[in-house]
């Protein structure tokens, strides 16, 4: 069995996603494939993290920003049904996210537990975009 690791660079555009496909469907025996979060997203988590802290509303113009991103190659490489069903998933995923980082806002105050729960969001949305791709 193989495992294949795929960094944020190549899971941050279109074509690298296209790439990425093509390795995987080339692969001979079984194999497990893990996904980063989306060049950058990681950054913009992090970054997240500490206006909410800061007690900076700003936080929720950045998870605009990472929404779009996704919503973006999304549009571009899935159909209408998929893209509907990666909708639904990505907004359940930015609503859980808002209501951690409101709770960071409120405490004025970012802990380690927090942060990895934060951060972890960046591959589950990678992850619930490479799921319909690689069908």
């Amino acid at each position: 069995m193989k495992v294949l690791k795929f960094g944020g660079t190549s899971v941050g555009s279109a074509v690298a996603i296209r790439s990425v496909r093509e390795i995987l469907v080339n692969q001979e025996g079984r194999i497990i494939a893990v996904f980063s979060a989306l060049s950058g997203t990681t950054d913009l988590l992090s970054r997240l993290l500490l206006l909410a802290s800061e007690k900076n509303k700003e936080y929720e113009s950045v998870i605009e920003e990472i929404k779009e991103r996704h919503l973006s190659l999304a549009g571009v490489l899935l159909d209408s049904d998929s893209y509907d069903g990666y909708l639904r998933s990505l907004n359940r995923h930015i609503s859980q996210l808002n209501g951690i980082l409101e709770g960071i806002f409120r405490l004025g105050e970012v802990t380690i537990r927090s942060t990895d729960l934060v951060l972890s969001f960046g591959e589950l949305m990678s992850l619930d975009l490479m799921e319909p791709v690689l069908k």
